[in-house]
């Protein structure tokens, strides 16, 4: 199918698709640009902040985007917004980026992306990730120069982040440093193992409450790395998996609705900001209500 408009005035190319097409947001956009599906007067369209006027003509093809209209309506809860960030709540569910150009599932990104000025792509403003399974605060970029100021935060290691998990098993230290270098698991893909050839991980943890009869135990958790899966890995190393997991604690993750780890807590200086500013998502009421 293909789509022909008539510009009324000159404008950037990706603001004035989204004012014509309401189902597609910029970060789609860019993707249609990135591979060719938009011609302006005949020629693929450059970039997304190619300049179009009344006498252009504007091509679309979307043969190649399938747009599913079932998609779960995710409502994201803004702690925080100012010209450079927005700090939110990210629901259980949502993916925080794109997994592909021509997946046109909802992200983090997807839904924030038309705050930012000019970013553009499968990841946007995003500069950490949660898993799908997680849900809690997050912190977005709006623009270029706030996405290399947090981005650069993050590998330095200058941002504190804190989570809270029930875990199947209960941890025989009540206050330890799991330090274990983790990596890609050779036998299934989608995990990750302790490996001292791995890239190092380190998380602090502390038992707040327990329940002897269910063998449960909730937990704080403080990362000083950011690897993906970390959290659960290393619980899960302890013989501690998180309740729910169905990756690292498949074999009773049925029993529960969700899985139960919950980013609580960023602690960071914001862009143009000296002092420390805390963000925190609540612990839901399902954590204190299965360990009853």
């Amino acid at each position: 199918m293909r789509l022909v408009y008539k510009n009324t005035k000159k404008q950037r190319l990706d603001y004035y698709l989204k004012d014509k097409l309401k189902d597609l947001n910029r970060s789609i956009i860019s993707k249609l640009i990135k591979n060719g599906d938009i011609l302006v007067n005949g020629v693929k369209a450059s970039k997304n902040g190619q300049k179009v006027g009344p006498e252009d003509q504007i091509k679309i093809n979307l043969e190649n985007l399938k747009i599913s209209s079932n998609q779960p309506d995710f409502k994201l809860k803004i702690i925080y917004e100012d010209v450079n960030v927005v700090v939110i709540e990210k629901p259980i569910g949502l993916l925080s980026h794109s997994k592909g150009d021509y997946n046109p599932e909802n992200s983090v990104n997807s839904l924030l992306i038309d705050k930012t000025d000019n970013l553009s792509g499968n990841r946007g403003g995003i500069v950490h990730r949660l898993d799908r399974a997680t849900d809690g605060v997050m912190i977005y970029a709006k623009t270029e120069n706030s996405l290399k100021y947090l981005q650069k935060l993050f590998s330095t290691r200058k941002v504190e982040k804190e989570y809270f998990a029930v875990t199947e098993g209960i941890p025989q230290e009540k206050h330890a440093i799991i330090d274990m270098p983790i990596k890609r698991d050779s036998k299934n893909p989608k995990k990750f193992v302790g490996n001292p050839e791995g890239k190092s991980a380190k998380t602090e943890y502390e038992v707040i409450e327990i329940n002897d009869s269910k063998n449960l135990a909730l937990i704080r958790l403080k990362p000083f790395t950011g690897r993906t899966h970390q959290i659960r890995v290393h619980l899960k190393s302890i013989n501690c998996p998180i309740a729910g997991d169905q990756l690292y604690n498949f074999s009773t993750s049925s029993k529960y609705t969700r899985m139960y780890l919950h980013a609580y807590r960023l602690s960071l200086k914001l862009p143009g900001d000296n002092n420390t500013s805390d963000f925190i998502s609540a612990i839901p009421k399902e954590f204190k209500e299965v360990l009853k």
